[in-house]
């Protein structure tokens, strides 16, 4: 059932809804691992509004959830969620968020980019996002960014940007991208970057209160500092980081605080409570230099896709082996198969940690194949030494299971 808020929508911003595909195995997988490593680290260091959102939304764990699901649940707190390509246009975002819609990315990540994607996705939104919709105060700070956000001013340095934050979110996402491009596109982000910030228009400024709010946003609860944003909420790494972090009070300063969307943020800025979120937004209203004159009609959907997935032979083939793992976990086949999967695993996809980690998940929980498991966890942590991050990815799925077993 399709929300109100959805169905109200005008033709400007409606047109930016998306039909969301269908996933693959491995995609599936990578949401999965996800869910599974980040959750109870959020339900001890989030907001409560998290666990709140997640029971009213019915978030799985195992599969990727359908958007249509997450609109008909939040028509029950009076909002609403579309799907859309990428990275959409700040005034669109804004307007969206207005009308009490969340826009969702209909994209996901492979296994390969499962400790971060360079551009918007559904575990970004779709996990992140949406997870404290459940709360009203922050269903109304996401408003009243919006309304300020369709009213504040922009500068011709404000699109740059964005532009130039799609296109270099585009080629890092894109496997065949060449380094040389990455860095023509860098250094193209890095002067737009700089260009907005020092135009300092009242949308650059709000940007910034929305960065450290929305997305990487902090809030004392019970005398602790507890996560709300989205990006902190959907990256497992930043999110167990926060307290390593500087950490500032929020206040109508942050405004003119710059940010690297590239790196992960070094500096967080901490809300007394939601409350005094929205005391700073209205705070902020009064130091508008006036109001915009474009309207939302003005609005041009980008036609290029934000994620360009074109999968070789080579991915295919891995993820035919991923679709035969979920199988054997749902005991739709025989757990035989598990050792042919191995081995094709070890002899073609030997950079692949997720699919020999779900596997031997399946073997420890059914108590199969003590030989197999061995042969498979000395793999796995083989590869766990070869960097940092596989060091904490495949240690973190080792835990997970090893405490359940």
């Amino acid at each position: 059932m399709v929300s109100e808020h959805v169905k109200n929508l005008p033709p400007p911003l409606a047109q930016f809804k998306e039909v969301q595909p269908k996933y693959t195995a491995a995609q599936h997988e990578a949401w999965r691992y996800i869910r599974q490593v980040s959750h109870p680290f959020y339900l001890e260091h989030a907001h409560p509004s998290y666990l709140e959102s997640i029971e009213l939304l019915d978030i799985p764990i195992d599969t990727i959830p359908r958007i249509a699901h997450i609109d008909d649940k939040l028509s029950q707190v009076s909002f609403g969620a579309i799907g859309v390509n990428g990275f959409i246009p700040p005034r669109a975002f804004m307007a969206l968020q207005y009308r009490g819609v969340t826009p969702i990315s209909t994209d996901m990540r492979i296994p390969a980019n499962i400790g971060y994607t360079p551009s918007p996705d559904i575990v970004h939104e779709g996990l992140g996002h949406t997870t404290m919709l459940a709360n009203l105060e922050v269903r109304r700070i996401l408003q009243l960014f919006g309304e300020l956000g369709i009213k504040a001013v922009s500068a011709p340095e404000d699109q740059e940007y964005y532009e130039a934050t799609r296109h270099l979110s585009i080629l890092e996402e894109d496997f065949v991208t060449t380094e040389e491009q990455k860095k023509e596109a860098n250094e193209r982000w890095k002067l737009a970057n700089k260009a907005a910030y020092d135009a300092a228009s009242d949308a650059r400024r709000l940007s910034a209160l929305h960065w450290f709010t929305v997305e990487f946003g902090l809030v004392k609860y019970n005398r602790e500092s507890r996560i709300w944003g989205a990006a902190l909420i959907s990256s497992i790494d930043e999110g167990r980081n926060y307290l390593n972090r500087t950490i500032r009070p929020l206040s109508l300063e942050t405004a003119e605080a710059q940010y690297n969307i590239t790196i992960q943020q070094e500096t967080l800025y901490e809300a007394e409570s939601l409350d005094n979120i929205l005391d700073i937004l209205e705070k902020f209203r009064g130091t508008m230099s006036g109001t915009s004159d474009v309207g939302i009609e003005s609005i041009i959907k980008p036609e290029e896709r934000t994620h360009k997935f074109r999968p070789t032979e080579k991915q295919k083939r891995l993820n035919r082996i991923y679709k035969a793992m979920r199988e054997c976990r749902e005991q739709k086949r025989n757990t035989y198969w598990l050792r042919e999967s191995w081995q094709k695993l070890e002899k073609e996809h030997e950079d692949d940690w997720l699919a020999p980690l779900g596997i031997l998940e399946i073997l420890t929980k059914g108590g199969f194949n003590p030989q197999l498991r061995s042969e498979i966890r000395a793999s796995l942590e083989k590869k766990h030494g070869q960097s940092k991050d596989l060091e904490k990815l495949i240690g973190d799925g080792l835990a997970l299971f090893d405490k359940a077993a």
